[in-house]
């Protein structure tokens, strides 16, 4: 997943640098610079250069840019069903149910029935783990002991 996140930024940077090519070549004028920031000049392209850099456009830069594209558009897809995939196989409920004020208030109810509800909660979420493994704390304290 995060391979493909790389290669999804890697294309992105491509096709910007593309693109940017691509203005330069349509546009009848170009900006430039000679030496430094201060001496920058404006180029009025020739209706011959202007016509190659057309023809240039259309036939290098145009079709690279829609290949880029499509593959942006597949890594994009890639990239979400690898994430949705991911979150579906791993579906973990969130170990901090059990420190949450509700969760704590029915664990004081009075209440037999919600108080075992509640229990049955904090081992569904612990695992097969011992719960002290779900707070960093009481992990460490215990050194770590069938945590996994």
């Amino acid at each position: 997943m995060v391979a493909l996140g790389v290669l999804e930024l890697l294309l992105l940077r491509l096709f910007v640098s593309w693109d940017y090519i691509g203005q330069r070549l349509l546009s009848e004028k170009v900006e430039y610079e000679q030496t430094g920031w201060y001496d920058g000049d404006v180029w009025e392209k020739p209706s011959q250069v202007v016509a190659r850099d057309r023809l240039l456009h259309s036939s290098e830069v145009a079709p690279a840019m829609q290949r880029i594209q499509s593959s942006l558009l597949a890594f994009a897809v890639a990239l979400f069903a690898s994430a949705n995939s991911f979150n579906t196989v791993s579906k973990v409920e969130d170990p901090r149910t059990t420190t949450r004020p509700s969760f704590l208030e029915q664990l004081k109810s009075p209440d037999q029935e919600t108080r075992d509800n509640a229990m049955e909660q904090a081992i569904k979420a612990a695992g097969d783990r011992p719960a002290y493994c779900l707070d960093p704390y009481y992990r460490a304290q215990a050194g770590g002991l069938g945590c996994k």
